[in-house]
């Protein structure tokens, strides 16, 4: 018998091992010294391989687990000016078959993935349906779990085949998107940072609203990539501020390659470019270093400021032991922080509890009274 590919040899084999209640793979290759290319090719039980695992209690766990016999069934094809024939073949199996059909269509080369399932599949993906509704959905319409020819870990596969497409094409549907944008409010303003390459790394867009709010409100702006990132693992970084209602307003957008203190300075160059070089008043971030020194450069008429959510937290993180034996230490800090009107009587009232509760020279506190502005 002669096929036209080694594939529809293995297709061939398949559909018999289907019939007779086991599953194949792809075996041992052979090339040709002449031409480096396959020119024999051999298909095995999938339970061809000497079975080494012996650990009876992993053994319990790993039910899902294929036990090899090291059986002998194989088939050998060979190519011959451009056809491939099957010159050996053996078919005596040391071990029991599967006593299903629908057991059987779960073995590897067994499971299929239609053109309309995987057009389903998309749509349903590009309105966000979970993976597990997903199969729901396909169990229900082909009336039971075993009506689906494949698992939930094909489905994934699938899903994440379809990811990476969109990932290597996002940057131009952005870019049309940004493009429409433009169109329809011509004062939408983007900027992109790229490599020798020309691959995008960072980029940052506002339109007329933010540069409205921007121009109303801006003296005071909060800055902040702690608390969002996305699946590319690009930091989101928005600038914002408050309005006269005490509503957050967004004035602009990066995202960014990573949060190094070049990345930043270049944010907020791009950010001062678009809104006509004005600086604010104050910016309002975390304790990172990287920002700091970008700030330093590219904002250096703006006074810089630290989160007081931030400050808390690190001090709940890294000395909750010392405040536990230091009795109301950490409740008078924060009512002098949040309390104090005045330089003078911060700089009192954060002695007096230091000295009050036997605390004064610990170095993380101290760090922190010496970045008081």
């Amino acid at each position: 018998m002669e096929f036209d590919s080694k594939e529809d040899a293995f297709f061939f084999f398949a559909v018999y091992a289907r019939r007779m209640g086991f599953a194949i793979k792809k075996d041992s290759t052979y090339e040709s010294k002449k031409t480096n290319a396959i020119s024999r090719q051999s298909f095995a039980c999938n339970r061809c391989r000497d079975d080494v695992y012996t650990d009876s209690a992993l053994r319990q766990r790993r039910t899902s687990r294929i036990v090899q016999t090291k059986c002998k069934v194989r088939m050998f094809v060979k190519e011959d000016r451009g056809k491939w024939s099957i010159t050996q073949i053996r078919l005596d199996h040391n071990h029991k078959l599967a006593p299903s059909e629908w057991i059987i269509r779960f073995m590897k080369c067994h499971r299929s993935m239609c053109a309309s399932d995987k057009t389903l599949i998309h749509i349903l993906q590009e309105t966000r349906v979970p993976p597990r509704n997903i199969m729901k959905i396909f169990r229900k319409t082909r009336g039971s779990f075993r009506g689906v020819p494949f698992d939930t870990k094909n489905l994934e596969n699938e899903l994440a085949k379809e990811r990476r497409k969109i990932k290597n094409r996002d940057i131009e549907e952005l870019l049309i998107l940004f493009k429409e944008a433009h169109k329809k409010m011509p004062s939408f303003t983007h900027s992109l940072d790229v490599d020798s390459d020309n691959t995008v790394k960072s980029l940052f867009w506002t339109d007329q609203i933010g540069k409205a709010n921007y121009s109303k409100f801006g003296q005071f702006v909060s800055f902040d990539t702690t608390f969002s990132t996305n699946q590319y693992g690009m930091p989101f970084a928005p600038i914002t501020g408050v309005d006269n209602f005490g509503k957050t307003v967004i004035f602009g957008v990066g995202l960014l390659e990573d949060e190094r203190a070049d990345t930043f300075k270049w944010l907020f160059e791009e950010f001062l470019s678009a809104m006509d070089n004005k600086h604010p008043e104050t910016i309002i971030t975390d304790q990172d270093v990287a920002m700091g020194i970008a700030i330093s450069k590219a904002l250096p008429f703006t006074i810089h400021r630290f989160y007081n959510f931030h400050i808390s937290k690190n001090l709940d993180e890294k000395m909750s032991p010392f405040f536990a034996i230091r009795g109301t230490l950490k409740e008078g800090l924060r009512a002098v922080i949040r309390n104090s009107f005045t330089p003078e009587e911060f700089e009192t009232g954060w002695h007096d509890q230091l000295q009050h509760h036997n605390a004064l020279g610990e170095p993380h506190l101290d760090m922190i009274y010496e970045i008081r502005a």
